[in-house]
């Protein structure tokens, strides 16, 4: 189905009437304006007829209650443009006027009302009855083709199409470019483009917030907002016809694309959200033991995820709200959508969910490809991830211990960004111990008195000793890392030593200072993950 012509009676089609082309009409004024729709047809004789119409009326006359002083006259015609009527249908046979006087012409060229004379007598009733035929017949044809569009949408939306489909039917409903726009007015989808509007495109911006009033002066763009729950998600902007009248069922068409545009991604969220639900509480059962890997891979089946055959890996993120490049938030989609997503179109089995303050992943490597694949997916999207090693079905729930473990060392800063199980050396033990209360207390224990110490002073020490073992205890380099001069630098030194108790030039001592200082590091950054969370 492809929207045909106007659908709306005009004054043109008035004027083109057999009765009334027979009756030989003049168009004295407003010719520009004879496409205009007419709504209805009344036929009057009385001077205030204007207070008894709203607005698309051809009023038909005798002229009888026009009056006859260029005031009265004047005034009639003012009040009928006023009240929006469509065009003024005098007939000149002689009853009241044999010709139009030039003050009324006027008064109609001022008001921009299109004014016709109509030399003969023509049956006001019979033009009134099938122009009122006509306008009926057209209302019913635009509700149908109205509840036309609506099922082609709720069948697309039926069958999972998303904004992008809508905009393309849209579209081709219509037979000109569509734009779908957010409220950052940026484009989100575009169907149907053509030279013009393909350079719009290239600077959108500037018609999204400066010219598109004129495009709609112009009658050359149709803008209708998505909303979604009552708030504005962006617009839709339709482009048609250069300038010409558009199809009546357009504004319509327009109005259910929008509707279910924003249908659909609500419907996109709540999908992903429901997949998600049902992905972390599979990778929770795997985390806690209740599930052996064979079984985890089995039902992972059953959510469209296959993981069997080959190698897998365990990845965990910070599930932080992904950003797009203009720092606008991507529509609610975690880090870990957008890296499971990037990895599934290269081919990946991807499943992907939620545990407690990070994203957990488990990648089916298939064949051919490596954990290396993997990693260098996850340096190129920016994040802050652990790996596993490379495991078979039957060490899954290993797999994503491991990466949990190389996530708390990497989200601590203390080696790098993106983390292998691999690389984590002495922070994995770390890692492992901070998932009990042995950490804490261990770095209680070893630096409990500086940090009391530090809490109650103006100048806090910790700093001076995290950098003297940062650079490996080297004592010239800590005090230009610091800023300070050496002799400042050796009197923290003592301060530290007598906090702590301890000789700091001691090898067992440093190891447990070095020991002690990462297993800070890790459950600070813990605390503060679970307090942005």
């Amino acid at each position: 189905m492809r929207l045909q012509g106007n659908g709306v009676t005009t004054v043109r089609d008035v004027l083109a009437l057999e009765l009334i082309r027979a009756a030989e009409p003049t168009v004295v004024c407003g010719k520009h304006a004879l496409d205009r729709p007419v709504r209805w047809v009344h036929v009057g004789e009385i001077p205030d007829i204007a207070r008894f119409l709203v607005g698309g009326e051809v009023v038909l006359t005798a002229g009888l209650g026009i009056g006859f002083t260029e005031r009265e006259q004047a005034d009639y015609v003012a009040s009928l443009a006023q009240a929006g009527v469509a065009a003024l249908v005098i007939e000149v046979a002689g009853r009241a006027f044999s010709e139009l006087p030039a003050p009324l012409i006027r008064a109609g060229r001022e008001a921009d009302l299109p004014i016709i004379a109509v030399a003969r007598e023509f049956p006001f009733e019979a033009v009134t009855a099938e122009l009122h035929r006509r306008i009926v017949n057209e209302r019913v044809d635009l509700l149908e083709a109205v509840e036309g569009i609506s099922h082609r949408f709720e069948e697309l939306v039926a069958n999972d199409g998303d904004y992008a489909a809508i905009v393309a039917l849209l579209s081709e409903l219509v037979g000109a470019p569509v734009v779908l726009e957010n409220s950052a007015c940026q484009v989100r989808a575009y169907a149907g483009g053509d030279t013009e509007s393909d350079e719009l495109l290239s600077a959108w911006d500037a018609h999204s917030r400066a010219r598109h009033a004129e495009e709609r002066r112009l009658r050359r763009c149709l803008r209708v907002p998505v909303l979604l729950r009552g708030e504005p998600w962006g617009y839709l902007h339709v482009f048609h016809n250069g300038g010409g009248p558009a199809p009546a069922v357009l504004p319509y068409a327009a109005e259910r694309a929008a509707t279910f545009i924003a249908i659909a991604l609500l419907n996109d969220r709540v999908a992903r959200a429901r997949c998600t639900l049902r992905q972390s509480a599979l990778l929770h059962r795997l985390f806690n033991g209740e599930l052996s890997g064979p079984e985890f891979v089995k039902l992972a089946l059953t959510l469209g995820t296959d993981l069997r055959g080959g190698q897998m890996i365990g990845v965990a993120l910070a599930p932080d709200t992904a950003k797009v490049s203009d720092g606008v938030t991507a529509g609610g989609i975690e880090k870990a959508d957008l890296v499971a997503l990037a990895l599934r179109r290269a081919g990946f089995a991807v499943l992907v969910g939620e545990e407690s303050d990070c994203s957990l992943l488990v990648v089916g490597l298939g064949s051919g490809r490596s954990a290396g694949d993997v990693r260098a997916a996850l340096d190129g999207a920016g994040v802050i991830a652990g790996m596993s090693g490379e495991v078979t079905a039957e060490r899954a729930r290993a797999a994503v211990w491991q990466a949990r473990q190389a996530f708390e060392v990497a989200a601590s800063g203390v080696k790098g960004q993106v983390l292998a199980a691999g690389d984590l050396g002495i922070y994995g033990l770390l890692a492992e111990l901070a998932e009990g209360t042995q950490l804490a207390q261990f770095v209680e224990d070893e630096l409990g008195p500086l940090m009391s110490r530090d809490a109650a002073a103006d100048r806090g020490l910790l700093p001076t000793l995290s950098a003297y073992v940062d650079t490996g205890f080297n004592k010239a380099e800590s005090a230009a890392r610091l800023h300070i001069q050496r002799r400042t630098f050796y009197y923290r030194l003592d301060k530290i030593a007598a906090a702590l108790g301890h000789d700091l030039d001691s090898p067992d001592n440093r190891v447990r200072l070095h020991v002690a200082l990462a297993g800070l590091r890790l459950l600070r950054a813990r605390a503060a993950r679970i307090r942005g969370s």
